[in-house]
């Protein structure tokens, strides 16, 4: 039986936005997520080098984009201001009542948005935890319907080397140039 102590995306949210960061209107969609998950893997290209066949020292190689996937299910999903609340595919594809959806890569031909995962603390005592993904292509993206819930699922990169990952506003827990 699952911990219900355990912070994950059984209380949380996944909110989808557009435009560059720093923009100043941009569009939002929320899911209220009732289970899911969220894996990701940062990868170092670290050079070994050797002097004369013997280990001399390491050094960074070339930056690699964060890979990372989830699966979430859900009933409910709400939209910044007014009117019928977006489906995550009119987000994904810029179509709808997101067609005037801007890409949230400052230049660049793909189409990306910006992927905030909001956990909260299931005893109520903590700051939710929040995990963002800046400048994310949608190669792949699967969706099922179900009687229960709909489930929503990814797989691929965003465009740094990791996420930003914070419990409040004012403190950061992990610097990165994509926050």
């Amino acid at each position: 039986m699952a911990d219900e102590n355990v912070r994950n995306l059984r209380n949380g949210t996944l909110v989808i936005n557009d435009g560059p960061r720093g923009a100043v209107a941009r569009s939002s969609m929320t899911i209220i997520c009732e289970e899911g998950n969220l894996n990701w893997n940062e990868t170092s290209d670290i050079k070994v080098i050797k002097d004369r066949g013997s280990l001399s020292h390491m050094r960074l190689g070339e930056e690699e984009p964060v890979t990372f996937s989830f699966s979430i299910h859900y009933k409910y999903s709400m939209r910044s201001g007014v009117g019928e609340p977006l489906s995550p595919y009119e987000c994904f594809h810029r179509i709808g009542g997101a067609a005037a959806w801007v890409s949230a890569s400052p230049c660049g031909d793909v189409f990306t948005v910006n992927l905030r995962f909001t956990m909260a603390d299931p005893c109520s005592t903590g700051k939710p935890e929040t995990i963002i993904f800046r400048e994310v292509p949608l190669p792949n993206i699967s969706f099922e319907e179900g009687d229960e819930s709909n489930e929503l699922s990814f797989e691929g990169f965003a465009f740094h080397t990791r996420p930003r990952i914070y419990r409040d506003t004012s403190t950061s827990t992990t610097t990165t140039t994509a926050a």
